[in-house]
């Protein structure tokens, strides 16, 4: 009987270990946190953690600038000359003494005017030669990729862009657009047809950006890129560096094909607002200046070049103005996607 009741209390008495054993580390890892001052390890910020490239396409590298220099407006005179005698008053030397300075040169030689040729300097934030106003056409070879506010000039533009192409969703980001199987869309577009060769009109097809940018013969002459607002709580450089890997892939695989960076539409001040009370307060246009300051570097002027719907839609103060843009959101009225998708008509190249 005895060695029964020693045998259940070895038992119990190995239970008890093993519980012991098991529930150690999360006891221990409880007591501790009530300790004052105990901060145990901290944890990584997820985002800093990212893979930011996207191989195979690396941000892109904007071409030098090869504008014109300013014109010379002057040339150097290396030609011997003569200064006239001085006939001023004797100077007084250190202890009294004077001394008259005489300094002889060579004549002086005028050379004659020249008429240096005229150059047509690049303006600022604008193509060589500026703008030029297009017409619908010019969008017909055009694909337009972004989130939302993108999607938006899609669906409520009411025709100016109907016959290009619109790869876009609701929250995208620039590096889930570069990955996804998504709709393409288009109102007409009859120089691009889907695999059945049976469709020139809305919705084209599933594609991921890689496929559409490949497809057969068909090649995009124009693409519009939008990104930023969506991964606003990312840092700058890893956003910045995403669209240009996007702007990569788009040369790489559209060598012919000319790129528009956008600039982000800023937020409201009263969106701003409204989301520093809900403690989001990276939802604010002095970091969305950033993004687009970055996104502008890679303008080359030349196959890449950049365009900023704010110079319309700002408020002057750096926030979307409420004429055009809702009062409490990031996007423009519905009304307003049709103004904006006209106004793409005076940025042709």
């Amino acid at each position: 009987m005895k060695t029964k009741e020693t045998i259940q209390a070895v038992i119990s008495i190995v239970l008890f270990a093993l519980c012991f054993v098991i529930t150690l580390p999360f006891t221990s890892s409880a007591l501790l946190e009530r300790i004052p001052g105990w901060k145990g390890t901290e944890e990584t910020d997820p985002v800093e953690s990212v893979d930011y490239t996207y191989s195979p396409y690396v941000p892109y590298t904007p071409a030098q600038d090869t504008d014109p220099v300013d014109p010379v407006t002057s040339v150097e005179d290396t030609s011997p000359q003569t200064v006239a005698p001085d006939t001023s008053d004797d100077v007084t030397s250190g202890e009294g003494s004077t001394a008259a300075e005489t300094e002889t040169q060579t004549p002086v030689t005028t050379l004659p005017e020249t008429t240096l040729p005229e150059t047509t300097a690049r303006p600022v934030d604008q193509p060589v030669g500026g703008w030029r106003t297009v017409d619908k056409d010019y969008f017909a070879d055009a694909l337009f990729i972004g989130d939302s506010r993108t999607e938006g000039i899609c669906l409520g533009s009411y025709g100016p862009l109907s016959n290009a192409v619109f790869f876009s969703g609701e929250s995208w980001t620039c590096g889930h657009a570069m990955t996804v199987r998504a709709m393409a869309k288009t109102g007409s577009n009859p120089g691009f047809v889907d695999a059945a060769n049976t469709r020139t009109y809305y919705p084209l097809g599933e594609y991921t950006l890689e496929e559409l940018l490949s497809y057969g013969d068909f090649k995009f002459k124009k693409i519009y890129i939008m990104f930023g607002l969506n991964e606003i709580g990312t840092p700058v450089d890893y956003i910045v560096g995403t669209v240009g890997s996007m702007i990569t892939m788009c040369r790489t695989l559209c060598p012919d094909a000319i790129i528009f960076a956008e600039a982000n539409l800023y937020m409201t001040e009263g969106f701003v607002q409204k989301n520093a009370a809900r403690g989001k307060g990276y939802y604010n246009n002095v970091k969305l200046a950033q993004i687009n300051e970055g996104i502008k570097k890679f303008a080359d002027w030349k196959y890449v070049f950049y365009i900023d719907i704010n110079e319309l839609m700002g408020d002057g103060k750096g926030n979307a103005s409420t004429q055009y843009c809702t009062a409490g959101g990031a996007h423009p009225k519905w009304e307003h996607y049709r103004t904006w998708a006209e106004w793409f008509y005076t940025k042709g190249v």
